[in-house]
C-alpha cells in the first residue's frame, strides 16, 4: 500500500492544544516522514464530559433498555451525531486507518471502524475513568466499562509509559502485545533560559485537579517578592476556580 491515509480524529472544541498537541504532533510528524498521508478531523459536539453524561444511557448495565430523560437525551444525541459524522468522513477521505485521540473519542472510532472494516488505533495518554473518579463523578464505573470496550476493540493502543502499559494490561485485561509505549516529550528548543530579575515562573498546561495547579498558586502566594513573577497559561475544568482564587487572594 503506497502512502496509506491516516485519519486523525480528535474531540470538539478546536484542535488539541498544549502538551497533548505536542505529543500528537510528534506522532503525526513521524508518520508523515514515514510516508503516511495525514488527514485531521474534528468530531462535532463531543467531549469527554458529554460522553460521560451519556454513558448511563448508552451502557445501562443494570437495565435492558435505556430510559431517557431530557438531560440524558442531548448528550446521547451528541454521540449519535459524532458517529454519523465519522462514518461520513471515512467515506469521503477513503481512510485506511483511524488514529483516535483519547479513549472516549476512541470509543466512537472503534464502533465506526468495526462497521467500516478498517483498523483503529487509540492514543490513550490518560484514563478518563480515573479522572472522573478523582473529580468525584458518580458514574466513573460506567466510564471504565466504556474504556475497557474501547481497548478491547481497537487494533492497537498507545500509552505514555511502561507503568501505564502494565496497569492498563492488568486492570482492563488487555493483551500487552497490542499496547505500544509512546512517551511524552518535546522537541529541543534553540532558546536558552537565562537568570534575570524579575524571574518569570510559568505554568503551562491543563487546569485540572490531577495537575495540582493550586500548588502553583500556593508557591506564588508564599513568594511575595518582587524578584519573582508568576504566570499561568492553559485551559481546563478548574479554570474558574483558579481565577476566583487569584481575584480573592490577589
Amino acid at each position: 500500500m503506497s502512502n496509506p491515509r491516516v485519519l486523525f480524529v480528535y474531540k470538539s472544541g478546536g484542535p488539541v492544544i498544549l502538551g497533548d498537541r505536542i505529543r500528537i504532533e510528534t506522532i503525526l510528524k513521524f508518520l508523515r516522514n514515514s510516508g503516511f498521508k495525514i488527514i485531521e478531523a474534528r468530531l462535532p459536539s463531543i467531549t469527554r464530559w458529554t460522553l460521560w453524561r451519556a454513558v448511563l444511557s448508552l451502557f445501562p448495565l443494570h437495565k435492558k433498555m435505556p430510559i431517557f430523560s431530557y438531560r440524558e437525551f442531548l448528550p446521547w444525541l451528541d454521540v449519535s451525531v459524532s458517529i454519523n459524522s465519522l462514518k461520513a468522513i471515512i467515506r469521503k477521505t477513503d481512510a485506511d486507518v483511524v488514529l483516535a485521540e483519547t479513549s472516549l473519542v476512541g470509543w466512537v472510532a472503534t464502533l465506526v471502524c468495526e462497521s467500516c472494516s478498517i483498523p483503529c488505533i487509540v492514543d490513550c495518554h490518560g484514563l478518563a475513568f480515573a479522572e472522573a473518579k478523582g473529580a468525584g463523578h458518580r458514574n466513573w464505573r460506567y466510564i471504565k466499562h466504556l474504556e475497557r470496550e474501547t481497548f478491547l476493540k481497537c487494533d492497537h493502543l498507545l500509552v505514555v509509559s511502561e507503568q501505564m502499559k502494565d496497569y492498563v494490561s492488568k486492570a482492563f485485561k488487555i493483551r500487552s502485545d497490542k499496547i505500544l509505549v509512546v512517551p511524552n516529550g518535546s522537541t529541543p528548543q534553540q532558546f536558552i533560559a537565562k537568570y534575570r530579575v524579575p524571574l518569570r515562573v510559568i505554568y503551562a498546561g491543563v487546569f485540572s485537579y490531577w495537575e495540582k495547579v493550586h500548588d502553583f498558586l500556593d508557591v506564588a502566594k508564599q513568594t511575595r517578592d518582587h524578584r519573582f513573577n508568576f504566570y499561568m497559561a492553559g485551559e481546563g475544568p478548574v479554570k474558574e476556580q483558579l481565577l476566583e482564587r487569584i481575584r480573592r487572594e490577589k
